[in-house]
């Protein structure tokens, strides 16, 4: 099989649900547990505490959640930038 050299196009025609957002968004933003936001995002699910952690732990290295989850690292880094006190000093 032959490798291709150039990097593969994200998808990004995927969207992810708000639960899968708001999932991200408490762990990575808040510094929830993976189990504790699983269950806060996804409150219809019948997951126990470990059950959650598991999923929590899967559904963080499924590929569109870990591009939604670069792409909100690029967001705040860019946002620290520009509301760094030495940059606005110099604005």
């Amino acid at each position: 099989m032959k490798c291709n050299s150039k990097k593969a196009p994200a998808d990004f025609n995927r969207q992810l649900d708000a639960e899968t957002r708001l999932f991200v968004q408490l762990v990575l933003l808040l510094g929830y547990p993976q189990a504790y936001a699983y269950q806060i995002a996804f409150p219809k699910s019948s997951a126990s505490a470990c059950s959650a952690a598991a999923i929590g732990c899967r559904l963080m290295q499924d590929l569109h959640v870990r591009e939604y989850a670069r792409m909100l690292e690029r967001v705040f880094a860019t946002r620290e930038q520009y509301l760094n006190p030495k940059v606005i000093g110099k604005l």
